[in-house]
């Protein structure tokens, strides 16, 4: 019975189980009682031990992985060789480097620190490293300097140097991805229309209009222009020749069939294989961030349970909303103030109201015949061609 009491005591048992043992006067039901409790704390300790050999073991693998790759680093740094792969830690250094290079806002910087902290404490081996990495390069590669930042920086420690460092930090810019050089002349730009689309006086005399007001008032805020015709009159063209007129890079987005508002809004990151919205891609594809970006078929916009992509799109299009635009992706403001959006469409029965109201329609009718003789110099070949063979008496026509 001292036996019992004995190694009671030393168990970690609860108060009422020891004091049902002392209240045993049997010696063979306190000692069973005893031998319970003691069980129990044997495979308590066994499989906490092994627990701690598990953790145990794991962490020391890492430790041994990352003292193999550092003192791989070290010998390959004394022997002056390159590697062939770059190590995690030569990725995320360089990573790092671009962000600086693309001198993200002060917010945008805020987030991409603290994803760049969570990505060197994340193995490489995990899932999730490669998702935090991914973002990364997004923030990274996106052109997020302004005019307003290039004027910043022109009044900062920069413009007190010379002019060729000023330069030098301009050209860094236009390599990171910034904002294109653009150029309105009203002569160039009816040049470039005239040369690229035979025809079409009016719609041409009223984009040069859009193009000089918007050169006289310094921005973008007028209703957007929506090019409203049947398919093959140039709608695509003209959206192309506007960007090549004023020296811009020129993106087409389709938008017919879309019924996801995350393809205009982003995916969140929660979900797998999350993406920017297409907005967001064409920026990052162009490298800057004053591009001419065409949402072509805006009129076959549809409406899902996943959202509406025309309410999305309203926001996009908005100039007193769109200079803070957040992608659910990016989840950070970027300025879209900068961007020349262009619609087509053929036909405004299926646009949806609010957003018909942010447009201005251009209408463009089909080509007559005379015309079309004038859209390419093979066309005269084809058409006498096709005249041959009907009065020799051919059935099949050119095709």
């Amino acid at each position: 019975m001292e036996l019992a009491d004995l190694v009671t005591s030393a168990l970690s048992a609860s108060v009422t189980e020891k004091q049902r043992i002392l209240a045993t006067s049997n010696v063979d039901e306190r000692l069973n009682l005893m031998l319970r409790l003691l069980t129990r704390q044997v495979d308590v300790m066994q499989l906490s031990h092994e627990l701690n050999a598990k953790v145990s073991g794991e962490v020391k693998e890492q430790q041994r992985k990352y003292y193999l790759q550092q003192h791989l680093k070290a010998i390959k740094k004394e022997l002056g060789e390159k590697e062939g792969g770059n190590s995690p830690e030569d990725d995320i250094e360089e990573l790092e480097k671009r962000l600086e290079a693309a001198r993200l806002p002060p917010e945008a910087m805020k987030i991409a620190k603290r994803e760049m902290g969570r990505l060197r404490r994340i193995p490489p081996q995990q899932p999730e490293h490669h998702v935090v990495r991914e973002y990364i390069e997004t923030l990274a590669s996106l052109p997020w300097n302004s005019p307003v930042d290039r004027r910043r920086l022109e009044q900062e420690d920069v413009a007190s140097s010379s002019s060729a460092l000023v330069e030098d930090v301009e050209s860094s810019l236009n390599e990171v991805g910034v904002t294109a050089a653009e150029t309105v002349d009203i002569d160039h730009a009816k040049t470039v229309l005239d040369a690229d689309h035979f025809g079409l006086d009016k719609v041409k005399k009223r984009l040069m209009e859009y193009l000089a007001v918007c050169s006289l008032k310094g921005d973008l805020k007028s209703p957007i222009m929506c090019l409203v015709g049947p398919p093959g009159v140039g709608k695509t063209s003209l959206g192309a020749s506007v960007a090549k007129a004023l020296n811009r890079p020129f993106h087409r987005i389709s938008l017919g069939g879309v019924r996801d508002e995350a393809e205009i809004r982003g995916h969140r990151r929660t979900y797998i294989g999350a993406l920017p919205g297409r907005i967001m891609q064409a920026l990052r594809k162009v490298k800057a961030n004053n591009p001419v970006i065409l949402l072509d078929e805006v009129d076959k916009l549809g409406r899902s349970a996943r959202g509406d992509p025309g309410a999305a799109l309203l926001e996009v299009l908005d100039p007193a909303q769109n200079n803070a635009f957040v992608d659910s992706y990016v989840a950070t403001p970027f300025d879209l103030s900068s961007v020349l959006f262009i619609a087509t469409a053929n036909s405004t029965h299926t646009i949806p109201a609010p957003l018909l109201d942010r447009m201005e329609l251009i209408q463009l009718a089909g080509y007559v015949f005379s015309f079309s003789l004038c859209l390419s110099p093979q066309t005269h070949l084809k058409l006498i061609h096709i005249i041959l063979q009907l009065h020799m008496g051919r059935k099949s026509l050119y095709r």
